[in-house]
């Protein structure tokens, strides 16, 4: 007991404790680590590490795999885009599969009609008559709109919150 209270009351008579050698992987961007990780910045033990080799493959991947990400990010981003520039018909439409489409008429479409939907709405777009090709509508659905009030109105009356 006397000596983690002497130990809580003077640190300075505690050994140092080492610090781990540096890991240049934990960096996002390569540049980065190169520079973090300069040959004179590590000990020397560090560098002649039998797993050098496994580091240098791990920075090859880490820098594929961020290209990669990248790639997915902006066909991602492209698709969102593209999405809320069709009219709110065509964005707001639920799909299923064929074999539901009977029992719920009017609530959901095949794909393959969906895919008709947007086929011509390019089709008859830009035309002087018809709707441009890009409108971008952020508009929120009326029904969903009501559905979340009719929800947050029994929240509160279950809360008694008026």
């Amino acid at each position: 007991m006397a000596v983690l209270c002497l130990a809580a009351t003077a640190p300075s008579l505690l050994p140092p404790t080492p610090l781990p050698p540096p890991l240049c992987l934990h960096h996002t961007r390569p540049a980065r680590a190169a520079r973090m990780c300069d040959s004179r910045d590590a000990p020397a033990d560090d560098l002649a590490a039998p797993d050098a080799k496994l580091r240098l493959e791990l920075a090859a991947l880490q820098r594929k795999n961020e290209a990669r990400g990248w790639a997915a990010w902006l066909v991602v981003l492209s698709i969102s885009v593209w999405f809320f520039s069709v009219p709110p018909a065509i964005r707001r439409a639920n799909v299923c599969p064929p074999q539901l489409t009977e029992e719920r008429q009017g609530q959901c479409m095949p794909i393959g009609a969906l895919a008709e939907q947007v086929v011509e709405h390019y089709r008859t777009c830009g035309g002087a008559e018809g709707a441009p090709c890009v409108d971008f509508d952020f508009s929120v659905d009326p029904k969903s709109r009501a559905a979340f009030s009719e929800l947050v109105q029994q929240v509160r009356a279950e809360l008694h919150v008026e």
